[in-house]
């Protein structure tokens, strides 16, 4: 059958096309997403250049890119893939708020 779900969808790369066929997207992909570290004077702890091996990387649960997308992606700075990094998937508590919960782990 078929299902007609999210009316402003963005297509990404990753999990959701395993499952399900999706058609086109109405919306450029033209949203641009980052990394946020943390500064230490001034300095961030993960530089720009960075590939990320060795870091820890928070996702925000439940919100598109999936955990999978990031090792799909390409850092834009070096050309070069990003690699050798651990995904953390935080446990949300129910009423709380998963950009929240991934902003303190990002600080603490």
């Amino acid at each position: 059958g078929e299902f007609h779900a999210c009316m402003t969808f963005t297509h990404l790369r990753g999990g959701r096309n395993r499952f399900l066929e999706f058609s086109d997207p109405i919306l450029d992909v033209n949203k641009p997403a980052g990394i946020l570290t943390r500064l230490v004077d001034g300095v961030p702890v993960v530089s720009s250049l960075s590939d990320l091996a060795g870091k820890k990387v928070a996702e925000v649960t439940g919100w598109a890119p999936t955990p999978d997308t990031l090792a799909l992606s390409t850092n834009k700075c070096t050309g070069k893939p990003f690699h050798g990094y651990e995904m953390i998937s935080p446990t949300v508590p129910q009423g709380a708020n998963a950009n929240d919960v991934s902003m303190r782990m990002l600080l603490e």
